[in-house]
């Protein structure tokens, strides 16, 4: 037995067309195309249905009704993932039916993600981002028993009226482009350029470095090795201190269809480059391989899960070491930047990536040398980000499989905690392994509050 038929409401304001457009190129058609509008049907095409305003739902003839807004634009295996959530026997799936939905802003940067399990809305009309059945309707509302199921997938993006299409900022095919975010890095800037002069890609790529409000000799020490980049260019973000914002604004200064991300404390290998472009001709992210030993001797015991090794329900490309085809970046709303201390936004960009329905890789052959915070305060501060972040990932991607540490140990954590209380007396790694562990705990308790999400 097949999977029941869907109309579509699409509420509109007189922005119906793109709506429509995304709709006729679904996976699977639509039973009707409705189009609830003050305008006149005059103004419709013949294969779409009129309706005034509230009054779609009496126009539709399917078993299930799915509500659009105009601005919304389904990705095209919306309607078939929505029909395979309804079930296949009649009457026997859920009554109401929630999609992941991703709202960017104006300039195209993400602003929300919303992702289901939903609520049945017991007694209310049916609203935009949902599907219902008919049959569980009653003049137009839900009854008090509807039940509700969501679709873990982000599979609507919510565009402001007027906004450039994902579509159209595909970049350069054949130019690769480096974007690198600048902050007071004059200590370790001059060996990571080092590093990409003598990268052995034989293709065009550019580098831009984004200053991010540098106070130190940053943008000098970058003066001073552009006779070894010839394809240097330098720009300015220093509005907000945000590693997201420099992304941001180096992706928008750059040209070429993949762009690869790496940090100014770090080395890349030679062959960096190439083993990303490489990864990219089959994928749409790609995250490389961090390593410790070189750049941080003595300190490998503290060298990050590599992407297949994290534990989480969905990998991630750490921001240090990454790449992205320009199109989908700007499809899933690029960097966000609402995430502070340089944590946690590489988690958000990637997990949006995969829950947009595009396939993140491993590219081991692309290794980055990854320098740890040797200085017992600037470690204190990046674990606190990193804990400080916790809270607001699961508060946004609980239902997408993100999950917290089980109570017991969270529990076993802080005994550990005091019970190793003696090692901040101690030098050398004792102290070390206390305050790194101590400063991400307090980041978990303090974005919890925060962010008013359980997360310890």
């Amino acid at each position: 037995m097949g999977t029941p038929a869907v109309d579509v409401v699409v509420s509109s304001r007189g922005g119906w067309r793109p709506v429509v457009t995304a709709l006729r190129a679904q996976t699977r058609a639509p039973g009707r195309i409705i189009v609830e509008s003050a305008a006149g049907p005059d103004e419709l095409p013949e294969d779409v249905v009129a309706a005034r305003p509230g009054r779609g739902i009496a126009a539709a003839g399917a078993e299930f009704v799915a509500f659009l807004d105009d601005l919304d634009r389904p990705g095209p295996g919306w309607l078939e993932a929505v029909a395979a959530a309804a079930g296949t026997a009649p009457g026997e799936g859920p009554d109401v039916i929630g999609w992941g939905v991703l709202t960017v802003r104006a300039d195209g940067i993400v602003e929300r993600v919303d992702l289901p399990p939903v609520t049945a809305p017991a007694g209310r009309r049916p609203r935009p981002g949902t599907a219902v059945r008919r049959a569980a309707l009653t003049d137009g509302r839900l009854a008090r028993d509807a039940g509700a199921t969501g679709i873990a997938r982000l599979l609507v993006t919510r565009r402001p009226a007027g906004s450039v299409p994902a579509s159209a900022e595909t970049g350069d095919p054949l130019l690769v482009s480096v974007v690198l975010p600048v902050r007071d890095a004059a200590s370790t800037l001059g060996e990571q350029l080092a590093a990409l002069a003598a990268q052995d890609y034989a293709g065009r790529w550019e580098l831009v470095v984004v200053d991010n409000g540098s106070t130190d000799r940053s943008m000098a020490v970058v003066e001073e090795r552009r006779r070894s980049l010839p394809a240097l260019r330098t720009i300015a973000a220093p509005g907000a201190r945000s590693a997201g914002v420099a992304r941001n604004a180096g992706v928008r200064a750059c040209a070429g269809a993949l762009v690869l991300f790496c940090d100014a404390d770090d080395v890349a290998d030679p062959g960096w480059i190439s083993a990303m472009v490489a990864a990219l001709a089959e994928a749409d992210m790609a995250g490389g391989r961090v390593e410790c030993a070189v750049l941080n001797p003595g300190l490998a015991g503290e060298e990050p899960a590599q992407l297949p090794d994290q534990g989480e329900a969905l990998p991630f490309a750490r921001s240090a070491n990454c790449g992205i085809r320009r199109s989908v970046l700007t499809a899933v709303g690029g960097w966000a930047e609402t995430f502070a201390g340089g944590a946690g936004e590489d988690v958000d960009l990637s997990w949006r990536v995969q829950l947009a329905g595009y396939r993140l890789v491993y590219a081991p052959a692309a290794r980055m040398g990854y320098r740890l915070r040797a200085d017992l305060p600037g470690l204190a501060r990046q674990k606190w980000a990193y804990g400080l972040t916790g809270a607001l990932l699961y508060r946004t991607f609980r239902n997408a499989g993100y999950r917290r540490r089980p109570w017991r140990a969270v529990l076993l954590s802080w005994l550990w905690m005091i019970r190793h209380l003696p090692d901040l007396a101690r030098r050398g790694m004792p102290r070390r392994r206390w305050i790194r562990y101590a400063a991400r705990l307090a980041g978990f308790a303090a974005g919890s509050l925060r962010h008013r999400a359980a997360y310890f």
